[in-house]
């Protein structure tokens, strides 16, 4: 029998959850699930909701991890999260909740107050109510969670879910194309976001020496304009990266994959992760940079010598929605 695979949405606030959703994420792609989740986009908070709203419409579960924060409020007085949460719900969704424990230690400047916090209370008292609720004091706990709620899911509450397509309509020199193609395709763009986050390292030490520079009248003109000028271009350019990379790595986790395959997607959903999370490009990139190239050198040697393992077609379970 072919072994069905399920997309999970996952949704929460980003900025005082982006640990705990990498914990989360990592542990749903080890268990060899679709994580899929949205949160970090260049475009307008409506232009965000046109791409997002379809993932989630065809999501197998969707799983809602709260902290402290509310969220940013969009035109209609809710959050980005509550909208989506709602959307699941709106769409037969299961939702699993999964608060934070008050009693777990929480950065101070991640929690709500007024309005904000008023507004977090009313919504996690409204997704409370007869859904499974499962709080969490870290992001290790957290995962486990989730993923034993999951598995919950899978017995008791199957979803159409994705699976593999016919052996017979596609050959396995087809099959090896694709898993080939998509792999090249991973390792380009891991190599493209890596020469940024170098050249940004290099550029906030060069920006760095020059303030030193000028605070000691040593040197001539004064370059940091310019290579200002040059870190907001990068930051744009790593921006669209990460965008064109996301639907890669959604596509990359279909299909029965090789080990190394998984290394390579998990790599480059932590570069992802790592660079368009990040507050400011400083010269810690540059080093993330570094360590990164080692494992990616490591992962390319393995791949060198895997046999042309095929990463199958697959195709949605039943008919579409």
């Amino acid at each position: 029998m072919l072994q069905k695979k399920y997309q999970i949405f996952i949704s929460s606030t980003y900025e005082d959850l982006k640990e705990a959703r990498a914990y989360v994420h990592r542990a749903i792609l080890d268990a060899n699930q679709i994580p899929v989740g949205m949160e970090t986009f260049s475009a307008s908070h409506e232009d965000q909701w046109l791409v997002i709203a379809p993932l989630i419409a065809e999501a197998d579960y969707y799983v809602l991890i709260l902290a402290h924060r509310y969220g940013t409020l969009l035109p209609d007085g809710i959050s980005y999260t509550e909208r989506e949460y709602r959307h699941a719900v709106e769409n037969g969704i299961p939702a699993l909740v999964f608060p934070i424990d008050a009693a777990a230690r929480w950065n101070s400047r991640h929690i709500d107050k007024g309005g904000a916090a008023s507004k977090l209370k009313s919504f996690k008292a409204s997704v409370g109510k007869g859904r499974l609720w499962k709080k969490w004091k870290s992001p290790e706990e957290l995962a486990r969670h989730v993923m034993t709620a999951l598995h919950e899911q899978f017995r008791t509450n199957p979803r159409r879910g994705w699976i593999r397509g016919p052996d017979e309509e596609v050959s396995n020199e087809t099959e090896t194309a694709d898993y080939r193609t998509l792999a090249a395709t991973l390792i380009e763009k891991i190599q493209n976001l890596l020469d940024l986050s170098q050249e940004a390292g290099r550029i906030a030490q060069e920006i760095s020496s020059a303030r030193m520079q000028i605070l000691f009248n040593v040197g001539s003109a004064d370059k940091r304009p310019e290579m200002r000028l040059r870190k907001a271009e990068i930051r744009t350019q790593a921006r669209r990266l990460c965008q064109e990379l996301r639907p890669v790595l959604v596509k990359a986790t279909l299909g029965n994959r090789p080990p190394v395959f998984s290394q390579l997607i998990a790599l480059a959903q932590a570069i992802h992760d790592h660079l368009a999370s990040a507050r400011s490009l400083d010269m810690e990139l540059g080093k993330y940079a570094d360590q990164c190239r080692v494992e990616l050198a490591s992962i390319l040697r393995r791949i060198e010598t895997t046999p042309h393992e095929a990463c199958g077609p697959i195709m949605r379970n039943g008919p579409k929605r």
